[in-house]
This record gives structure tokens, sequence and C-alpha cells, in this order.
């Protein structure tokens, strides 16, 4: 089973909400569906995923009638990951056909919210999806997810996965923390 964690603001301190809050579909097959709205940029949200999920993109109804270009930062098999290097992605019809672009441009034409993008996220990383709209300049409407790397401790059978929450940082500053015969 596939756990989907939504964290909130990272401004505020917002009561997360659960898993069952997020839409997912199929989640037993290892796969969530995502929404991609108009003037949302995504920033403050985070979706994390367990590695190897498949994820969906679909357009929100604030995207009918735009003609749009989709992008994700996710390497392509065999590349190195490269946080400002963008793949275009492909819209495919509910039936799974792909989508054309018309006039040999990059952007289609959205008729119906139930058209995705699908993305297999093998990798770990925090990736970013966003969505260019044909007569307006720049990222208009984007999300971004967390794939959570497989943390092990031990060997054989002593071996234990490790949640990410179980990874504590801590930063200091040395020159704050006195003589060094007082650590």
């Amino acid at each position: 089973m596939m756990i989907l964690k939504r964290i909130g603001s990272f401004l505020n301190a917002e009561k997360l909400p659960l898993a069952s809050e997020v839409n997912m579909s199929e989640h037993a097959a290892g796969s969530i569906k995502l929404a991609i709205h108009h003037n949302d940029k995504g920033e403050g949200t985070l979706y994390r995923l367990k590695k190897n999920s498949l994820i969906h993109v679909h357009p929100g109804a604030s995207l009918l009638g735009r003609r749009v270009a989709i992008y994700c930062n996710y390497p392509a098999d065999g590349k190195e990951f490269n946080r400002h290097v963008y793949t275009q992605l492909q819209w495919c019809s509910p039936t799974g056909t792909l989508l054309s672009q018309s006039g040999g441009s990059k952007f289609v034409s959205i008729r119906d919210v139930d058209c995705y993008c699908t993305v297999h996220l093998n990798h770990s990383g925090a990736y970013h999806f966003y969505v260019q709209y044909e007569d307006l300049e720049g990222p208009q409407a984007g999300l971004y997810v967390q794939v959570e790397p497989n943390l092990t401790v031990g060997k054989g059978d002593s071996l234990t996965v490790l949640p990410l929450e179980a990874i504590r940082c801590q930063t200091v500053l040395a020159k704050l923390m006195g003589p060094v015969g007082s650590w």
C-alpha cells in the first residue's frame, strides 16, 4: 500500500491533511492522481510519495479551454538529475491515446479534465511539474512532489526499514558553542 502525505504550508503551522483527504486512485497499484490548477503554482504544498509510484497529473477544471504544455524536471531514463532541465510531457486522452498537438505547436487544447500525463517515479528526490499557456510566458500553474528514499539499517535478518521521519538533522554554529572541552 502506498502512503501519500500532503504537507501544508511551509510558512504556517497548519494541521496536515490525512492521506484520505487527497484524491487517490488505484492506491493498491501504487498510482495516484493529482490535479494541476490555473494560478496555483504549488508553492507551499508538497506531495510525498513512495519510490516506484506512478503519478497521473490531470488538468483541473480551471484549465478547460486553454492551450497548455506541461513540463517536469524528473530525469529521463539513464540521465542525471538537473533541477533546471525540464522535459515536456505528453497529454493522454482518457482512453490512453496521445493527444495531438495541432500545427506543430507544443501546446494541446484541454477539452476534458480526464486527460492526463503519467510519470513513473523510480528515483528519490524532489520534482516540479508546471504548466505553460500558449498565450502567456512562464509557468502559470504547478505542483511539487517528493519521492521518498528507501532507508535501511542493518544486514540480513536484522535489516530494518526506516521511515523518513526517523532522520533528524541538527545544525550548530561552532563559534557559539564555547571551548571545545565543554562540548
